[in-house]
């Protein structure tokens, strides 16, 4: 704060004070061990103070059952909390001037008391304590009052500026004072040992993260009250509408309170400002007003429900095609390698038989399989570890057009578009000398070499199968012909009529 504002705010005389019975509350809840009993006696001085308080505890918004007629039984009713928020709410309404500076009171009290009753019903609903957080809105422009008694007209004339603006008079502050009425609210707050949540929400109250930018670690009591300005304000506002809107957006922003539950904790401030109006003794509220105002703001807040449905169909209809593409993709995919599975393959390699057909462009079915001699060696583990280094192999040697994908349990399949036999054959030979690469670690810290065989056979290079069934059986009694001949084998299908494929 700015040194010549604050030696002015010291030096005032007529800067809001409270009454001594607040103040011995204030200090008597310093105390841990503080007891009702001790806190009856206190507001037992003030004749005032304790029939509002009996009041308060008779009225609808707070009494459970039958009539008390002692501050005693009062105090037991409301509980220490509710009593000293609620004898500190009285004391700080008890600070109303004379317009004689030309600040607008009536309207500072309106918005004091819609945003107390806003931050009482918005504590419900977030599972804070009414009273504190009642409190702590009615106290969130305490400032301006201690600004207009320190300069006075000035002061008055910068409000007035502003228009009901507080982001604007916040600025205007700022750059006539050296401070805002929240940070001037704030020393108020300690200066009269108010508890630490109430000059903190003081000091947030139209900005949180002052109280902090880690969300997870910020009072959630700041952003109640910040909400309440915004909610009052909806009252206030020339175009309660656009109000409602801001108020809404940061409503589902700060506390999670979506736009048609939002619609109803309007409806819920709406009923209970005149009864805490007349519980506080400030000026009644019109209820034709509240009405036309909530009225206005709820149009605006269905506008907003419509469009967040809207929203939210397009979203859980993208949600759903990204859901059954996850699922496509998984069941397009061997879970162990990572490759194709079996039924991707062969809904591949029936578009790729058709479209070579059509073209008469060369299609290759190569099958790799690992030999069955080295498998019967290896537990399930490690024998699946194979298969998935294996597959990475493949996929590194197949050209980008090709698919592979795991035919069988120990079989691949490389779908090669466009690739002739004499191709397929230098492709085998390549995948031996990667495969020949890899070593298999035993327990007794031994390792070998892997060994595979690999049977190819192509279409329309000279041979038009009837069917891909038939270009796979080609290929498959190619593998059977590798896999007998020893590792590291290769067979290719030489088409001839009324022979069988021959070793290569």
């Amino acid at each position: 704060m700015d040194d010549q504002l604050l030696a002015k705010l010291t030096a005032c005389e007529t800067l809001p004070s409270l009454p001594a019975v607040a103040v011995e509350i204030v200090q008597l809840c310093r105390s841990e061990d503080v007891e009702l009993k001790t806190i009856g006696k206190v507001l037992e001085k003030d004749p005032a103070l304790a029939a509002k308080l009996l009041k308060v505890a008779n009225s609808a918004l707070f009494s459970r059952s039958g009539k008390t007629t002692t501050i005693a039984n009062a105090v037991l009713r409301l509980g220490l909390n509710a009593v000293v928020t609620l004898a500190l709410s009285f004391s700080l309404v008890k600070i109303r001037k004379s317009p004689k500076s030309g600040f607008d009171y009536p309207r500072f009290w309106k918005r004091a008391l819609i945003s107390a009753t806003a931050a009482r019903c918005l504590a419900a609903r977030v599972s804070l304590n009414r009273e504190e957080l009642f409190l702590a809105g009615l106290m969130q422009d305490i400032g301006m009052l201690a600004l207009c008694e320190a300069l006075g007209a000035p002061y008055a004339k910068v409000a007035a500026k502003a228009q009901g603006d507080h982001a604007a008079l916040i600025l205007a502050e700022q750059e006539s004072f050296g401070a805002d009425h929240m940070a001037v609210g704030e020393w108020m707050a300690r200066r009269w040992n108010f508890p630490d949540y109430v000059a903190q929400a003081i000091l947030a109250s139209h900005d949180p993260v002052v109280a902090g930018s880690d969300t997870q670690n910020r009072p959630l009591i700041c952003e109640c009250v910040a909400l309440s300005g915004h909610v009052a304000d909806i009252w206030m506002a020339s175009s309660p509408g656009d109000q409602a809107r801001v108020a809404a957006r940061l409503a589902k922003r700060w506390v999670g309170l979506d736009a048609p539950t939002f619609s109803e904790f309007l409806q819920e401030v709406t009923s209970e400002i005149p009864e805490l109006a007349s519980l506080l003794e400030l000026p009644a509220v019109d209820g034709n007003a509240l009405s036309l105002v909530i009225e206005q703001a709820r149009e605006a807040l269905v506008m907003i429900s419509l469009k967040n449905v809207a929203m939210a169909n397009e979203a859980c209809s993208a949600a759903q095609s990204a859901e059954l593409e996850k699922k496509e993709a998984a069941s397009q995919r061997d879970t162990l390698t990572g490759l194709a599975s079996r039924a991707y393959l062969e809904t591949r390699a029936s578009q790729m038989f058709d479209q070579a057909r059509s073209t008469g462009t060369p299609l290759t079915v190569l099958l790799a399989s690992l030999d069955a001699s080295i498998a019967r060696g290896l537990g399930a583990q490690p024998l699946d570890l194979l298969l998935k280094d294996i597959a990475t192999v493949l996929e590194r040697c197949m050209p980008s057009q090709a698919v592979a994908g795991r035919h069988d349990k120990l079989v691949f399949a490389l779908l090669l578009p466009g690739t002739p036999g004499s191709a397929a054959r230098s492709f085998a030979d390549r995948l031996f000398m990667r495969i020949a690469e890899m070593r298999v670690w035993l327990d007794d810290g031994r390792y070998f070499r892997p060994t595979i065989s690999v049977g190819h056979a192509s279409a329309f290079e000279g041979w038009q199968p009837a069917s891909l069934d038939v270009l796979m059986r080609a290929a498959q009694g190619c593998l059977v012909v590798a896999q007998r001949s020893g590792p590291n084998r290769a067979s290719g299908y030489r088409h001839d009529p009324g022979r069988v494929p021959a070793h290569q």
